[in-house]
This record gives C-alpha cells, sequence and structure tokens, in this order.
C-alpha cells in the first residue's frame, strides 16, 4: 500500500520541479515522441551551456585564487572556503531551527496533515528531502564554480576543452563530499528543531544552541597558544577536524577521497537517522501554529507578490501569533530593555548583519593603520557607522513620540534602555575585532578591550544628542509626520563623537608609551568614562529641552 503522506510530497516535489523547468522551456509532463526528442536536445544544450558558465567563472575566480597564492594554494583556498560555507549554513540553520519549527506546513497540511494520526518521522522525512534541495543547489553550483577556478588556476592559458575531464574530475570530487556533508549538517540542525518540538514540552535552552557552538568554535582557538593566523586557528581546531579531513581528501592534493566519500556518506544517512528518531513525539500541530504564515510568505515571494510578501512580513514582524514575550512583566524602565531586545531580535535581518560586518571590519581597519592619516579616516567612518547603528532603536521609539512621552520613566533610565541593545552588539562586535586583529601586543588588545565600552558609549551618546537637539515636538505629535521627520545624526553629533573618540584613543595611544603605562592607562580609562558621563548629560539636557 503505498504511503499516503510521502504520495503528497512526492506530488510536490514534482510541482516544484516542473515550476523550475518550465521557467527553463520544458514541460515535463508531455510524454508524446516530439518532447521526448526535445528533452534530449534541451538536457544537451544546459549541459554545454554550464559548462561554459562554469568555464567563465573559473577563469574569474582563477585570477582572484592566483592573488592569494602567496599566503595559500589554490586548493587550500578552496578547502576553506568550503569548510566556511558549511559552518557557516550549519550555524544559520540551528539558529532558525532552535527558533521556529524548521517543518514548515500549509495551511491545508494543517488540517489535512497534522490531525490525522499519519507517521510523524515519515512526514519530517518527507518535508526535509522536499526542502533540502532547493537549499543544497547553490552550495553545489558554488562548489563547482570553485574548483573550475582551482583547476583553471593550477593550468597556464585559458580553459581547454581537452582539459574538461581534469575540470569535471575535480568538480566531482568536490560535490560528492560537499552535498552529503551539507545534508547532515541541515538534518543535525534540524533535529534540535524537532527535540524542540516533542509533545507539549518546551525547552527554552535549545534556543541557545547556535550562540553556544559559534562560541565554542570561536573561543577554543583562541585560547590555545598557536602562531598560526586566526582564521587558520578557527579552520584546524579541534572539532572541525573530521570536517577538515574530509574536505581536504576532496579538495586537497592528497589522496583518500573514496573513503572520505563514504564516510561523509555514513555521516549522511546517521544526521537523518538522528532527525526520524526525534521526530518520535513531534508535535505537529505546534509546529503548524508556528509556521503557517511562513509558508504563505515562501508562496507569495516564489510566485513573485511582492505586495502580499511585505504585508505578510510585516505582519509575522509585528508579532501576530507569536507566544506573549515574558520579558516585558517587568516593571519600570525594563519594560523599554526588554522591548528593545524583542524588537532587536524580531527584526533580525540581513541588512543587521552587514550593518555589523562592516563596523567589525573598520574597526580591524583604525586597529591596524599603518600611519595616523589612515586611522583617522578610517576612525571617522567608524564614528559615523555607529553613530547611525548606535540611535536606532531612539529613531524607532521617537517615531512613536507620543507613547514614548507619555511613559512615567526617568529621562535618565528611559535614554539609557533606549541605548543599551546597540550598545551591546557594537561593543561585542568591536570586541571581536580586537581579538582577531593581528599584529596587535597583548597589552595593547587588553586596553582598548577596557576602552571599548567607554568609546562606543561617547559616540552613541553623543549622537542620540544631535539626533534630539535636531528633532522638533511639533511634528512628532502627529502621527502621519512622524516618521519622515524623525531626525538622522547630523555634523554636529559626527564631531561631537569625533572629538570623544579622539580624546580618549589619543590618551590611551600616549599613556601606552609612557614608561609608568601602568599607572596611566588607568586614567586613561578614566577619562575616557568621564567623558561618556558627558556625552550622557549633552544627550539628557537636550531631552529636556526638545521643543
Amino acid at each position: 500500500m503505498t504511503n499516503p503522506v510521502w504520495t503528497l510530497y512526492t506530488r510536490r516535489f514534482g510541482q516544484r520541479l516542473g515550476y523550475w523547468l518550465s521557467a527553463l522551456g520544458l514541460n515535463w509532463r508531455d510524454t508524446s515522441t516530439s518532447n521526448r526528442l526535445y528533452m534530449v536536445y534541451f538536457f544537451a544544450f544546459w549541459a554545454v551551456w554550464a559548462v561554459a558558465v562554469f568555464a567563465l567563472l573559473g577563469g574569474w575566480l582563477s585570477a582572484i585564487l592566483n592573488l592569494a597564492a602567496k599566503a595559500a594554494s589554490p586548493s587550500e583556498v578552496a578547502l576553506g572556503l568550503a569548510e566556511l560555507s558549511l559552518v557557516g549554513w550549519g550555524l544559520y540553520s540551528l539558529w532558525r531551527a532552535s527558533r521556529r519549527s524548521p517543518f514548515v506546513f500549509t495551511e491545508e497540511d494543517a488540517h489535512l496533515v497534522c490531525m490525522t494520526p499519519v507517521s510523524r518521522p515519515g512526514v519530517a522525512l518527507a518535508l526535509f528531502l522536499l526542502n533540502w534541495y532547493e537549499a543544497a543547489f547553490p552550495f553545489a553550483f558554488g562548489t563547482i564554480a570553485v574548483c573550475f577556478g582551482v583547476v583553471q588556476a593550477q593550468h597556464t592559458g585559458t580553459f581547454a576543452p581537452e582539459q574538461i575531464f581534469d575540470y569535471l574530475w575535480y568538480s566531482l570530487r568536490g560535490v560528492t563530499l560537499m552535498i552529503p556533508l551539507h545534508l547532515g549538517i541541515q538534518a543535525l540542525a534540524w533535529t534540535v528543531g524537532a527535540l524542540r518540538l516533542r509533545g507539549r514540552q518546551d525547552y527554552p535552552a535549545l534556543r541557545w544552541a547556535a550562540p553556544a557552538v559559534g562560541a565554542v568554535l570561536i573561543l577554543t582557538p583562541l585560547s590555545l597558544p598557536s602562531t598560526a593566523a586566526p582564521l587558520a586557528r578557527l579552520l584546524t581546531q579541534l572539532w572541525l577536524w573530521p570536517l577538515n579531513t574530509a574536505l581536504a581528501a576532496g579538495f586537497g592534493p592528497g589522496g583518500g577521497w573514496g573513503l572520505a566519500a563514504l564516510l561523509a556518506l555514513v555521516f549522511a544517512a546517521a544526521s537523518l537517522a538522528a532527525l526520524v528518531a526525534a521526530t518520535q513525539r513531534l508535535s505537529l500541530s505546534r509546529a503548524a501554529q508556528e509556521t503557517t504564515m511562513q509558508s504563505m510568505l515562501q508562496g507569495a515571494r516564489r510566485f513573485g507578490r511582492a505586495d502580499l510578501a511585505e504585508a505578510l512580513s510585516l505582519k509575522e514582524r509585528l508579532g501576530s501569533g507569536r507566544k506573549p514575550s515574558e520579558l516585558l512583566n517587568r516593571p519600570g524602565s525594563w519594560a523599554l530593555f526588554a522591548k528593545a531586545l524583542i524588537q532587536t531580535g524580531r527584526a533580525f535581518s540581513l541588512n543587521q548583519i552587514v550593518t555589523w560586518l562592516y563596523i567589525a571590519g573598520l574597526s580591524v581597519g583604525a586597529l591596524s593603520a599603518p600611519n595616523i592619516f589612515v586611522k583617522l579616516i578610517v576612525g571617522a567612518l567608524w564614528v559615523l557607522a555607529v553613530s547611525n547603528a548606535g540611535t536606532v532603536r531612539l529613531r524607532n521609539d521617537m517615531a512613536n513620540w507620543w507613547v514614548l512621552r507619555l511613559l512615567p520613566l526617568p529621562a535618565h533610565e528611559m535614554f539609557l534602555a533606549e541605548a543599551a541593545v546597540p550598545w551591546a552588539i557594537i561593543v561585542l562586535v568591536a570586541e571581536a575585532a580586537v581579538v582577531l586583529t593581528p599584529g596587535l601586543a597583548l597589552g595593547y588588545r587588553l586596553s582598548m578591550g577596557v576602552l571599548l565600552p567607554f568609546l562606543v558609549a561617547s559616540v552613541a551618546l553623543g549622537a542620540g544628542a544631535d539626533v534630539l537637539r535636531q528633532s522638533r515636538v511639533r511634528t512628532l505629535m502627529v502621527p502621519a509626520l512622524t516618521t519622515e521627520n524623525v531626525a538622522q545624526p547630523g555634523l554636529w553629533g559626527l564631531v561631537q563623537g569625533l572629538a570623544s573618540a579622539a580624546i580618549s584613543v589619543g590618551v590611551l595611544e600616549w599613556a601606552l608609551q609612557q614608561p609608568s603605562a601602568a599607572v596611566w592607562v588607568p586614567a586613561a580609562w578614566g577619562l575616557a568614562f568621564l567623558v561618556s558621563q558627558l556625552n550622557l548629560g549633552s544627550a539628557l539636557t537636550a531631552y529636556r529641552w526638545m521643543h
């Protein structure tokens, strides 16, 4: 007897596959003789097209790999990219699966599947495979492109058709390792998501699985003495040794590819077995409750309904259908801090990640600048970036000024609650940059690490004071005009932030060069604290005198 679950999801797989094939010009449901002959031409054409595209991409990538040839060979660079992509995707998948069900059900499934006594592992496995292949395709495409680039970098001259076997063989070695490893890593992430949805029980600790794993992967190599670069220590650490060894068999010049591919398949099978075991008590109703909106959003994006997708995304961000947060049970100014935490988590997006990476890159650039002129330029860009990122919560809440102004909270507590979450994130990003920047002395790292919280606070508070000075109550009290009339950090905020940063960092640099640095460095920290307090006073004064 045919399993109805697999029949349902096999048809959906056929529908998705037919959708993508029809976009490329093939109706795979047509069984006529002419269409079958056309299929031969169709696949031959796209095979030749794929080889031509990968050869073109390989030529570009080989030029980039040759630039990095002094630091590492092309195959080592490819190995590092493969490992970073798998680890990054694994952490991202674990983050999503531990906070929202990875098993996405449509509204119809909520009634047809989730309310019937079907096999939970069968449903979970079918949903996993239905969603996995779409996520695996970019990895396969990128692996083949990088493999073509590596082979091209190893050959002199341009792409030659007689060398096609070398390109295909190296690509095959890479893909046969990347795909099962990707499947196994994603299956383990979904296993954590399934454990969180067992019956009616809730396991809040699982929500911190991704941050915990990320912290272990970052702190473990940094805590051990080594002369290697931080990135090399990160990729070759103990926890990632099996992954590094398996990928080295495919991308490196050594042998062992067959055994590594076999072990990768065993890892994928074991991960799928763990997923099946974890879904024995999977609550399909809880999964459907968490993901019905997500299914509608995915469908709207897949079929180009941008307006519907935007409306659904806004509704989801506003918290419709979410479990109320327990953070909001706290009294006083803690409620504002809790609100900022919830808003930051629910508004988490790629733009935020890019902003934090930009600040981290500027931090590294300022710390490793070769001269004072470059340090000043990069530092000014850093101050500007921190000014915008540090006032994001304040500017968002000022768009609802008629609510914010009526809160029965002291101005001091309210302003600190608004700035606390962006300040903490920026400090963590900057501290990571201090740790990872190569070539810095230990004393300088420690001194700058202590200074950074005061430095970030001074810049963010200076920008916040400038936003408040530019704001006008008569426009903020009109709901229709509020959003577009919320001020941005301007020239005076930039000048105030630059002056605060220059004083704090300049005095610390001077103190580190003194013979009695042990006395002067704490004095520099104290001065940085005093500067941050002056900026806080400036912001509070601007808040009280808004007109």
